[in-house]
């Protein structure tokens, strides 16, 4: 029985899995060899496609993940650094028009499990 505990879960995933594998379709194999010639407007297609597939998977995982309590802390540019939901990997000097102890980018995003932080979004700290 309990071989089969997170089949459910596993079955939302499918679809993540789909799409993944749709997003490595978007560009050609033949595209990627050495010395294959490609217009720049074919690239930009190719890539769009691949940026969809990539922002539909993300979704999609998102919206499974949020079955079982698991949601992405928002965190972005210029918000208050809170130590309770990021982590400052490093600092760096207060650009023009910019508030010190602020977010001044964000390396990864956090997640938190119901009333649990699963990981702190890792973000650069704007400092005095």
């Amino acid at each position: 029985m309990q071989t089969y505990a997170v089949q459910k879960f596993a079955q939302q995933l499918l679809e993540v899995a789909d799409n993944l594998e749709s997003a490595q379709r978007a560009v050609p194999a033949a595209v990627l060899q050495p010395g294959t010639e490609i217009s720049t407007e074919k690239a930009l297609g190719y890539l769009k496609a691949l940026l969809e597939g990539v922002q539909a998977t993300e979704r999609v995982l998102l919206k499974q993940m949020a079955t079982k309590g698991v949601e992405r802390i928002e965190t972005a540019e210029g918000d208050d650094f809170d130590p309770n939901t990021q982590e400052a990997m490093t600092t760096m000097p207060a650009a023009e028009g910019k508030q010190p102890n602020t977010v001044a980018n964000v390396w990864q995003s956090g997640y938190r499990m119901h009333d649990r932080i699963l990981r702190a979004a890792k973000v650069i700290v704007y400092q005095e």
